[in-house]
């Protein structure tokens, strides 16, 4: 069985790395007690079956290429063009349905995992139980999606394994380390195969290289779906890293908690994106938490925060922390204030990160100002309502009063006027407006935005836009 194993990783291996496996060679004992290689032939004594390569050098692996700052776009896209002719020939259209229900089952499994994880990473059971959610909810969405892309072609016998230490920047590039001991593992849509390495040069800070990888893989006519789907693909890879990690923990690995925690945080990110570009408004009055969610939804995605306070003081030429005269707040200069806010959302969707709104939106003509400034984003735009209880909101405007957040100038008087104020979002969808209780702790309310958002999500049609 192991020399079968081994015949069978020289055969997967040379489709990436023809020069690099010679074949497979026994391990003999000799009749004086030494030993000897020779060819795997059960005419020999063969004491151990081994795979023979070809030696080559560590540091053009694109791991030490990266870690040395000295990979580059251009060698990324080479690595894409590369693996996109690679998928083109691997092609198993025949086991497309089988292929989805594996990667079912292999992101059940894997949440399974980390549910368990217990105390060897405190995040880990959190992390998958809020996951498990998002991630069932692009596959059901995408589901009709993914099979017709195998149908086409798309569902392939890939690599498996594919990080950055397996990609050799060579003269022709060369991959080596494919799974061989489970051909259900190499099995799947080619954006699984490419989300690995998407999500591996992301974890070693290298977004830009992975950027021009996808670029590289499309321009030679490989097809790894839009940004969501590759995300979504890319999120369950860093969960299967996380894992592993865990697993390293609980033997005991001193800095396995630390990488777990990493991967997790970076699936996080990936699920943000897998959902494609959002765009929310959390609104409600003066001192009751949005710009506190908010700012948590930022750092949990790779969307832009902009804050209508922000954009006020900018508009009078002063510092984020300097107070404004009242004549910043006018009619006419706080609906211009609004439009601007939609322009600066407009600008960060077009880029493909979305943006979360910070503004109190209370009023129908702010909320109208903000929609004209968005133009046909607008459409996208969802309004995320923050309250508490009186009591609370009045304590926290006059505690802020004597600790302001360096952005707001709203006093209590200010706070209690906004509230009083209040216009209902009865223009709103019911679908499109969330109201949360943002006297939780923030972990639980963006857990709340975040499944709310999963809800929302529809099936949609083959293929779409790529900003790469």
């Amino acid at each position: 069985r192991r020399g079968a194993m081994c015949r069978e990783e020289v055969c997967v291996n040379r489709r990436l790395a023809p020069d690099l496996y010679l074949g497979t060679v026994g391990v003999l004992r000799l009749a004086d007690g030494s030993a000897a290689l020779d060819a795997d032939d059960e005419d020999f004594d063969v004491v151990e079956p081994a795979v023979l390569m070809r030696r080559f050098d560590e540091r053009d692996t694109l791991a030490a290429r990266v870690a040395a700052q000295r990979a580059t776009p251009a060698q990324l896209r080479d690595v894409g063009a590369r693996l996109a002719a690679f998928h083109a020939e691997e092609a198993c259209a025949e086991q497309t349905e089988a292929a989805f229900d594996a990667l079912r089952s292999a992101i059940r499994a894997t949440l399974d995992d980390l549910e368990a994880a217990g105390a060897a990473v405190a995040a880990a059971p959190g992390v998958a139980t809020a996951l498990r959610g998002t991630l069932e909810a692009v596959l059901r969405a995408r589901r009709a999606e993914l099979l017709e892309r195998g149908r086409r072609g798309l569902v392939v016998d890939g690599h498996g394994d594919l990080r950055a230490e397996h990609v050799l920047l060579t003269d022709p590039v060369q991959v080596v380390d494919a799974v061989e001991f489970d051909p259900a593992l190499r099995l799947g849509d080619v954006a699984c195969d490419l989300g690995f390495l998407v999500m591996d040069l992301e974890g070693r800070g290298a977004g830009d290289l992975a950027e021009a990888l996808v670029a590289g893989y499309r321009d030679a006519g490989g097809d790894p779906g839009d940004d969501a789907l590759l995300a979504a693909m890319a999120c369950y890879r860093a969960l299967v890293r996380a894992r592993v990690d865990v697993v390293r923990a609980g033997q005991g690995d001193p800095g396995a908690a630390a990488a777990a925690a990493a991967r997790l945080e970076q699936a996080v990110r990936f699920a943000w994106r897998a959902r494609g570009p959002q765009l929310l408004a959390v609104c409600g009055a003066p001192a009751i938490g949005k710009s506190t969610l908010a700012r948590a939804l930022c750092a949990q995605s790779d969307m832009v925060r902009i804050s209508s306070d922000r954009v006020r003081k900018t508009r009078a030429g002063l510092p984020p922390d300097a107070p404004v005269p009242a004549t910043a707040y006018a009619p006419d200069e706080t609906l211009a204030v609004y439009r601007e806010l939609g322009e600066h959302a407009a600008a960060a969707m077009a880029t493909g990160r979305g943006a979360v709104i910070d503004a109190t939106l209370g009023d129908p003509g702010a909320r109208e100002a903000l929609r004209s400034g968005l133009g046909r984003a607008a459409s996208a735009l969802r309004y995320v309502e923050c309250c508490v209880p009186a009591p609370e909101a009045r304590r926290r405007a006059a505690a802020r009063e004597h600790g302001s957040d360096g952005e707001s100038d709203a006093s209590a008087d200010t706070a209690a006027r906004l509230a009083a104020s209040w216009s209902a979002l009865d223009e709103t969808p019911a679908d499109r407006h969330l109201i949360v209780r943002s006297d939780r702790p923030v972990a639980k309310v963006t857990a709340d935005v975040s499944a709310w958002l999963d809800r929302a999500l529809r099936p949609r049609p083959g293929t779409s836009a790529s900003r790469h």
